[in-house]
Formats: C-alpha cells, structure tokens, sequence
C-alpha cells in the first residue's frame, strides 16, 4: 500500500485482539482500523500474506478470508513491543479508563 492506514483502536483494544486472536479476519480488521472499504481490507490480508510467505518455516490459517495474527501486525508495522509499554506506563500513571480492583 502506498500509505499506512492509522489505527483507529486504542492500546486496551489493539492488546485484546493480538493477543485473543491467533487469526484475524474481517469484523477484528475492521476493529484495528475502524471502517474501511473491502478493497482496503483484502489489501492488508494480502500484505499479511505476503509478510507470511517471507518467514522460513510454513505458517497455516483456518480460512481463506483470515491472516496470521502475529504476520498481519508485522506487515501492518504495529509494534506490540512498545503498545505493551506504553499501556504499563498508562496503567502506572493511572490514565487508564479502566478500573483496577
């Protein structure tokens, strides 16, 4: 793709979904990078696909209208890495929207 798409989720939701989700498809696409044309989307399957193509040892999906999660955040350059620290800082700083018990 020419340009990258920005993210529409927040850190709590782009977490939940990497890390729920061995496989992405159409409705958790659309949760990453809210509404979207079907082009878009078959677009970023294909650059997941592509990313997975390039790993030496062979990785499966359930469907053909799904990507390999961890592929797909490759391809789409999202850093799970930094999105992990900087909810741990978030949280620290108590500017989480969310409640601790």
């Amino acid at each position: 793709m020419g340009r990258r798409l920005q993210l529409k989720a927040d850190i709590e939701t782009i977490l939940r979904i990497y890390y729920s989700n061995p496989e992405l498809g159409t409705a958790e696409i659309k949760e990453l990078f809210g509404d979207i044309a079907p082009s878009t989307i078959t677009k970023l399957r294909n650059e997941a696909r592509a990313e997975t193509a390039r790993q030496e040892e062979k990785i499966l999906t359930f469907g053909s209208y799904t990507v390999n999660t961890e592929m797909a955040f490759k391809a789409w350059h999202i850093d799970i890495e930094d999105l992990e620290k900087r909810h741990q800082k978030i949280r620290r700083l108590k500017l989480s929207s969310t409640k601790e018990a």
